[in-house]
């Protein structure tokens, strides 16, 4: 795979990491710049003092950090032709864009407005208004109120039961000094990185680094996570919605090892053998009416947390939870060791996959360093998992006693 692109690992004189992935053959320029800054990062130690800030607080930051005193960043990259955007998540937040031409200045702009912040009160306030509506528009939004009613039941402390956006309460509670705050914790160069993926330019990109950033003193961050206990909050959670057609998330609460990566792998391999649809848990339920073309099944992990979720929508959410535990019990005796290699080939090809496109390598290489490893690594784990390992890991998942069915829209559950 690495005979199709070329990487090399770069640490700035500002502190800044670099990473550089040459992809043979490509007319594209990509370009992300990710802060470890997520949502969940509510509470933090910065130099010997704890923080605490709004739920909200990281999403909020990154609109904000888009606007300058003169224009705003979207304004200035339509003059190159540059395709920008943002996005924050539990753990992470990125700026990024996607271009053919003018890479250079495209660069420059990207490193202008997220390295020279400027909040004020009016146009905190303002934001303030905007991300209210977001938060409205996602109230509507029957799969996003089934999935973090599931959260919610399944996390007792963990901020990520909170959504990223936080709420009208919390994010009312932002002010000028709360962002500064966060932005001169997380915002430091040291504790940030910027991957190159497809053309690359190598000395470009130095030289736009070393014109644009300047040399910063390390600031230490220690991140706090509560407490969380291995049981759940509760297991059903119902958030009715008139004229809304059923949406559930079953997720199932699961205890973390000391090895995230392979534990994340491991676990989307025999996820893949019991739900997926090579599975035959997944042929019987379609077959018979069970589940319908919305079903998924997915390993949601992050730092401190990893769940099994499954989603749907339909009034058959009882009747899913009931086949799934089902099967779960059948398969704890009887693993079905031959759909053991078909699912951990589709799980290496979905990995290898990433590194055919600059945006899918460019942010893999931004989720492996903050997690602190290198682009590769997954394929290479996925590798080494044998069946025996996978079996003795089903044998441990999927409790029901902590397991969280959560379901909205018109009806509840049925």
């Amino acid at each position: 795979m690495n005979e199709f692109f070329k990487y090399e690992k770069i640490e700035h004189k500002s502190g800044l990491k670099i990473l550089l992935l040459l992809m043979k053959g490509f007319k594209t320029s990509y370009a992300v710049l990710g802060a470890n800054y997520g949502s969940v990062d509510t509470e933090f130690i910065r130099d010997g003092k704890k923080l605490s800030v709004p739920a909200g607080t990281a999403h909020f930051l990154e609109h904000k950090l888009f606007e300058n005193e003169d224009c705003d960043a979207f304004s200035r990259y339509a003059e190159t032709g540059a395709s920008a955007n943002a996005f924050t998540s539990f753990d992470k937040t990125c700026y990024l864009f996607r271009t053919t031409d003018n890479f250079k200045k495209s660069l420059e702009i990207l490193l202008d407005f997220s390295l020279n912040p400027y909040f004020s009160e009016e146009t905190v306030a303002k934001e303030q208004g905007i991300i209210a509506e977001e938060i409205k528009m996602y109230r509507d939004n029957p799969g996003w109120q089934a999935f973090f009613g599931m959260l919610g039941g399944m996390y007792k402390n963990h901020p990520v039961k909170t959504d990223i956006a936080g709420s009208e309460e919390s994010i009312a509670k932002i002010t000028p000094k709360i962002l500064y705050d966060c932005y001169n914790a997380f915002y430091n160069v040291n504790n940030m990185v910027l991957a190159v993926s497809g053309k690359i330019d190598k000395e470009e990109i130095l030289s736009v680094c070393d014109e644009m950033i300047k040399p910063q003193k390390k600031v230490e961050i220690e991140k706090i996570s509560p407490q969380e206990p291995e049981e759940i909050v509760k297991n059903r959670v119902i958030t009715e919605m008139t004229g809304v057609i059923p949406v559930y998330a079953l997720g199932y609460k699961e205890k973390i090892g000391n090895d995230i990566l392979r534990q994340e792998l491991l676990s989307s391999i025999v996820l893949d053998m019991f739900a997926g649809d090579i599975s035959p848990l997944y042929k019987r339920m379609y077959n018979s009416g069970i589940i319908n073309d919305s079903f998924s099944a997915e390993v949601f992990s992050g730092r401190d947390y990893l769940s099994f979720v499954f989603e749907g929508e339909g009034g058959n959410a009882e009747r899913v939870a009931e086949e799934i535990e089902k099967e779960a019990s059948a398969l704890r005796n009887n693993f079905p060791k031959e759909l053991f290699e078909i699912a951990k080939r589709e799980l290496y090809g979905r990995n290898a996959r990433a590194f055919d496109g600059v945006e899918s390598l460019g942010n893999l290489s931004v989720s492996m360093y903050f997690a602190g490893h290198e682009p590769l690594d997954a394929v290479k784990i996925i590798e080494t998992i044998t069946a025996e390992e996978a079996e003795n890991y089903f044998k441990k998942i999927l409790n029901p006693n902590r397991s969280v069915l959560s379901v909205a829209g018109n009806g509840g559950i049925k």
